[in-house]
């Protein structure tokens, strides 16, 4: 494994709440989030942006930059006491991802609508007997536009005289996705002796990406367009331990994407299936979750370990190893 070391700047988030607070002012309604489009983790809608620079003792220096910023209306807020609080919420979004790595450097910008629908069982009421099954859903459309930066240093780009593929190209798209989270009572639960808190959260997504204006195949010089259809599996685990003060986290993720359908200008260049891990592990300098003005607001050192791909999210292969700072209202 080629070990790669990163400084992560995590960008202060306004973390969702919920349950939303009851007002008619219908301004707290509206909620504008922070977040990185990630893999699947405990809470999808809780991960913070990420700004990272990376120092490869193999290779070039690269950075990364990963946020999506969420306009969220609050359009159902059904608050039970006698049973869980469900929430719907929707609205535009837009996200930034910009990367450097190997020298092949991207810069994409997304914008469309999300929707969120989440379920929060009121523990103090379910029996513990029963464990139900709750539904949690979250599903969005938008359209992507990525700038493509030549490598001038590699071929063809080195040799004298001009070459397309040694200009900047542009891929256009639009990209639908919605995933559905099963969720038991006994997900998220202490142990019995209040040592350890866990959070566990599966997901089955289906995703398709169309795209309209492509890049060119190196070996044809023509533009890949097309679609593709696929499905990911995947889960995330969260443990907190309670005997460490500040609090230490622990977070993996899992995953599987099966390729469904690609046209057959994509289908060399995407895997069949493709699966990604990522754990990570970050102590908490500063963690105040009963003052409310800075309650949720985390500052961190964590250790990062990811492997594998996820061609739907352009994340190519990976083996790395990150050190970093996270902060955040997560």
């Amino acid at each position: 494994m080629r070990a790669e070391h990163s400084l992560i700047l995590a960008a202060l988030m306004l973390s969702p709440s919920h349950a939303f607070a009851q007002s008619d002012d219908p301004l707290s309604k509206i909620q504008i989030i922070l977040t990185e489009d990630g893999a699947p983790t405990a809470r999808p809608w809780e991960k913070a942006a990420i700004i990272s620079g990376t120092i490869d003792r193999n290779g070039r220096d690269y950075f990364e930059v990963h946020a999506n910023a969420d306009l969220q209306i609050d359009l159902l807020d059904d608050m039970d006491i006698n049973g869980p609080t469900r929430t719907l919420t929707m609205g535009p979004s837009i996200s930034w991802d910009r990367s450097t790595r190997e020298g092949r450097e991207q810069n994409e910008w997304k914008a469309g609508t999300v929707i969120y629908y989440y379920v929060d069982p009121n523990f103090t009421i379910i029996d513990p007997n029963s464990n139900p099954l709750f539904w949690s859903v979250q599903a969005g459309v938008d359209f992507a536009s990525t700038a493509v930066y030549p490598d001038r240093n590699k071929a063809p780009c080195t040799a004298a005289g001009p070459n397309p593929l040694c200009t900047i190209q542009h891929n256009q798209s639009v990209r639908g996705k919605i995933s559905v989270f099963p969720y038991l009572a006994t997900f998220e639960d202490v142990s019995a002796d209040g040592r350890l808190a866990y959070s566990f959260r599966p997901q089955i997504q289906l995703a398709h990406d169309e795209i309209l204006d492509g890049t060119l195949n190196p070996a044809t010089l023509q533009k890949v367009t097309g679609g593709y259809t696929s499905v990911l599996i995947g889960a995330g685990l969260n443990l907190r331990p309670s005997f460490i003060l500040p609090q230490f986290e622990f977070n993996a993720t899992l995953q599987l994407r099966q390729r469904l359908a690609a046209s057959g200008a994509r289908e060399q260049a995407i895997e069949k299936s493709a699966e990604r891990m990522e754990l990570s592990a970050t102590y908490f300098l500063k963690q105040d979750d009963l003052n409310p003005t800075t309650k949720n607001l985390r500052v961190g050192l964590s250790v990062t370990w990811i492997e594998g791909s996820d061609p739907f999210e352009n994340r190519p292969k990976a083996s790395t190893i990150m050190f970093g700072l996270r902060i955040g209202r997560f």
